[in-house]
């Protein structure tokens, strides 16, 4: 729905599929009045027994206006796959906030440059948060392209990317039997950094695996616009404003390896954040992990 305040949209089924750019969305935008709208956009809500995104498929909720987004809410009992560059998405691109993401799921796939995402790219409007709690494995994987012009990673995402922001990034909590970053994949709630960015500090990063493992591991195979492999990453990083908080905690096992990293660290004048992980067993290779610029 569109309008000053978009409208709510709910969906149940037995499984959701969507292909080739379909999409599901609501938008807060002004339709000429003289009065500024405040009243948020609409949520959405889909309950499903299984659910795939497909070919730059999306489900999202924006807002143009200074009005607040709406939020997205998905309960997908199954699995829940994200491919070719498919989407959940909340984003301001007008001046006011991004709503919350909230999704549970009895797996999550995503891969080939999908997202979950709410990210603030102009000067104003704040990401949401986004929270996560899947019963079986959370997967993060992989790039799409073949190039660096046409490189899209996998990620999950809360971060500020406009240098003149003043806005936080939002929170990231996941919640899941296992977690695995690979491939060039990106778990990040990062503020942009820049010589003379502004002081938004990071957000924070929870990831709990309650069942197995959390393993963030290997590069992506093509090369970025700086000629390097692009890594695997955990990242709460600050620019001018502090850097974020990251826990980890897996009921067996926490391996960083082949070039992955996990990063709390600072570019200017704030504080660092701090790195918690806990586990039975502990892995690091190839690999620092910085709280300091």
């Amino acid at each position: 729905g569109t309008g000053d305040a978009g409208g709510d949209i709910e969906v149940a089924a037995g499984r959701l599929s969507l292909k080739d750019r379909a999409s599901i969305y609501t938008e807060a935008r002004t339709l000429g009045r003289l009065d500024p709208p405040t009243a948020a956009g609409g949520t959405i809500r889909i309950v499903a027994d299984e659910a795939s995104l497909q070919g730059s498929s999306g489900i999202r909720a924006t807002t143009l206006t200074s009005a607040q987004s709406g939020d997205v809410h998905l309960d997908i009992d199954g699995a829940l796959t994200l491919s070719d560059r498919s989407g959940i998405t909340t984003q301001p691109l007008g001046t006011g906030d991004a709503g919350d993401i909230w999704i549970g799921a009895g797996s999550l796939d995503l891969e080939l440059g999908s997202q979950v995402l709410s990210e603030a790219g102009g000067e104003f409007g704040a990401p949401g948060d986004i929270a996560l709690v899947v019963d079986g494995a959370v997967r993060v994987s992989g790039i799409y392209g073949t190039d660096a012009a046409s490189l899209v990673q996998s990620l999950i995402s809360t971060r500020v990317i406009n240098p003149a922001s003043l806005a936080d990034a939002g929170d990231i909590s996941i919640d899941g039997g296992s977690l695995e970053v690979s491939g060039g994949g990106l778990i990040t709630a990062r503020t942009k950094a820049t010589e003379n960015a502004a002081l938004g500090r990071a957000g924070n990063i929870t990831l709990t695996a309650h069942e197995s493992f959390i393993r963030v591991t290997g590069q992506s195979p093509v090369l970025d616009e700086f000629g390097g492999r692009v890594a695997s990453e955990i990242s709460a990083r600050g620019s001018a404003g502090a850097g974020g908080e990251i826990a980890i905690s897996a009921a067996s096992s926490v391996e960083i390896s082949d070039g992955a990293a996990v990063s709390a660290s600072n570019f200017g004048p704030s504080d660092s954040g701090s790195i918690t992980v806990t586990a039975g067993a502990v892995s690091y290779t190839h690999l620092t992990l910085p709280t300091k610029a």
